[in-house]
Order: C-alpha cells, then sequence, then structure tokens
C-alpha cells in the first residue's frame, strides 16, 4: 500500500491530479501534516497536530518524525511532494523505518542553501533517499544524475499543469503580485513599499496582492496603500485569477509553472530561481527591490509570451501513476 503525504496548499494541489486515478487503481491512504491550516477540509484518510510554539520548522519536521507508527502500517511506500517541511519530516520517517520514498517534482535546484531557504537542503536531502525520482523536466533528471542520486528516475511533466487543461488564457485583468518565501522577509517592507510605488505610478492598472497562507507571511500587506488584498483563494479561483491576469510579479515556485502554461510574463523576486528553464522566456529575475521599475516596465510592454511550456503538457498524472503502479508491483 502507498501512503500518499501533503501538509501545504501547493503540495495538495499538485497531489490533486493523481488522487482520481489512485482511487481507481493503487491501493493507498492519505496523511494531512496540517502544515497549511486552510487545508483542513480536504480529503485525507490520517492528520497530523503540528504544536503551536518555538520554530515553526522545527516543529513541523518533530510532528512528522513523531507520527504514530500506526501511519505508516501496512505500507511500502510513502509518495511525498516537493521540498517542503512536511516532505522531508515524512521522508526521513519512512527511512527510519525502511520504507520506500517515491518523490513527486524531484530534482529541482539552485545549489544555494539560502536561495531558497530551507527548501533547498530539504530538496536535497530527500533526493539522497527517495527510490523512484519523479522529474517534471529533463533538466532535473540531469541534476540528479550530476548528483549520483540513488535510484530511478522519470521525466513525467509538472502535474499542477493537468488542473489548467482547458483554460483559456486573457490579458484583461490586474497584475498579480505575492511575497512569502523566507529569505525575502528581511526585506519584506522594501518589497512592499516597491510593490505600492508601482501602483501609484500606474494608476491606470489595478494591483492585487495575494497573501499567503504561511502564518509567518500574513502581516504582509500593512505598507501598502495603492494595492488591493485578497486572501488566499480556493485553487478554481485562485487559477481563474492567474488565466486572467496581465502579468504576475511574485517569488512563487508553483506561480512560475502556472503563468508559463497559460503564456504570462512573470516577473520573480529573488536571487535564484529551481525553475529556470523558462527565465528569458516567460520570467525574468529581480534579485532587489530597485530593479523593479524597469523590469516592470519591460514586461508590462508585451505581457503576452508565444512558446511552449517548459514544464509538461498538463497529461503528467497518468504518466506518474503509472510509474507508481510498476515500483508497488515489484
Amino acid at each position: 500500500m502507498l501512503l500518499v503525504a501533503y501538509g501545504t496548499r501547493p503540495e495538495y494541489v499538485k497531489l490533486k491530479p493523481l488522487l482520481p486515478l489512485l482511487r481507481e487503481r493503487v491501493p493507498h491512504r492519505v496523511l494531512f501534516t496540517g502544515q497549511h491550516d486552510m487545508l483542513a477540509g480536504e480529503p485525507y484518510d490520517a492528520a497530523l497536530e503540528i504544536p503551536d510554539h518555538g520554530n515553526r520548522l522545527d516543529a513541523i519536521v518533530s510532528a512528522t518524525l513523531g507520527a504514530p507508527d500506526a501511519v505508516f502500517d501496512g505500507m511500502r511506500a510513502v509518495l511525498v511532494q516537493g521540498d517542503t517541511a512536511s516532505a522531508f519530516g515524512l521522508t526521513l520517517a519512512a527511512f527510519h523505518r525502511g520504507l520506500a520514498v517515491y518523490h513527486l517534482e524531484a530534482g529541482l535546484r539552485t545549489g544555494n542553501l539560502a536561495h531558497p531557504f530551507p527548501e533547498e537542503l530539504y530538496r536535497q536531502q530527500i533526493s539522497r533517499i527517495a527510490s523512484l525520482h519523479l522529474c517534471p523536466t529533463t533538466r532535473n533528471r540531469e541534476n540528479l544524475e550530476a548528483e549520483r542520486c540513488p535510484g530511478r528516475k522519470e521525466v513525467v511533466g509538472n502535474t499542477v499543469l493537468d488542473n489548467l487543461l482547458g483554460l483559456e488564457a486573457r490579458y484583461d485583468g490586474p497584475v498579480l503580485m505575492s511575497l512569502h518565501r523566507r529569505e525575502n522577509q528581511a526585506r519584506a517592507e522594501e518589497w512592499l513599499h516597491a510593490f505600492d510605488a508601482l501602483a501609484a505610478a500606474h494608476p491606470d492598472q489595478r494591483f492585487v496582492f495575494i497573501r499567503h497562507p504561511n502564518p509567518a507571511s500574513r502581516h504582509l500587506s500593512g505598507a501598502m496603500r495603492h494595492v488591493a488584498f485578497i486572501d488566499p483563494l480556493p485553487y478554481d479561483a485562485m487559477i481563474a485569477e492567474l488565466a486572467a491576469c496581465r502579468l504576475i510579479i511574485t517569488d512563487s515556485g508553483g506561480f512560475q509553472e502556472e503563468g508559463s502554461f497559460l503564456g504570462k510574463r512573470l516577473i520573480v523576486c529573488r536571487q535564484a530561481t529551481e525553475r529556470p528553464e523558462c527565465l528569458g522566456v516567460h520570467s525574468v529575475l529581480c534579485p532587489s527591490p530597485e530593479q523593479l521599475p524597469a523590469l516592470f516596465s519591460q514586461a508590462n510592454a508585451d505581457p503576452i509570451v508565444n512558446a511552449p511550456c517548459p514544464f509538461g503538457d498538463g497529461r503528467s498524472a497518468p504518466r506518474v501513476v503509472r510509474l507508481l503502479e510498476e515500483m508497488l508491483a515489484h
């Protein structure tokens, strides 16, 4: 039996296309770690409780490592997604119990443990343990091969794109903005002032800032007076906003994938990205708030990108489930 685990919104939306196929073809149970409490209404068979005290990352890893043995009873393997504290903690818990680990969205790298922090360390450590690496791109597989990571490595595309099939892109909506990564929190106020100044300088356009469910990021909005705010939306509503927006300013990894599939230009507010496949075509790095005005002017002048998405074709889930069946059969 397979244990399918998620704890954050991005993990869930990338597992979501798999779940109907798994129900039909693979015996499994679903574990919710509780890393994002807004997911409490989504389907799962078991849940963990993360204590609300001390260092948040310590608490998440501790809660996953301390998962009751009953969670793992009868399991042959654990499927984790991405590079979260939940994924890392459950990978280590599975390793301690001699269970196989299958890693969805494997092989993303910046090579810099500070960018992003702590995700770069988590995904590197998961790759040292996993026996099946489900890579979105050929570059991701090459990263794992260069590091001599053990296990089977397959390029399957990114499952998040399966959620977008049939969605029609427009460019008459607002400029969408988000900011949540830990490495940006030290300069968060500077970024917010830059966002607000951009909106003030373009009164003919609407700017919308999307709050993030990360507890440390919920306060990031008070410094802006010319920007509208929205709380995290249900996923279908969120991708409808992405499909309609003019362009995207973000430090989100998921938005880079979804935005490129929808033909959007993205200004990525980071020093480095583990998704370099879309740099120079769909996206551009913006390492500091001072660089934002010039990069926005360029993107705003030509917001439509007519180029293939480098992260897949929106038909990844059947490939992934077929590989899971193969691995569990042996």
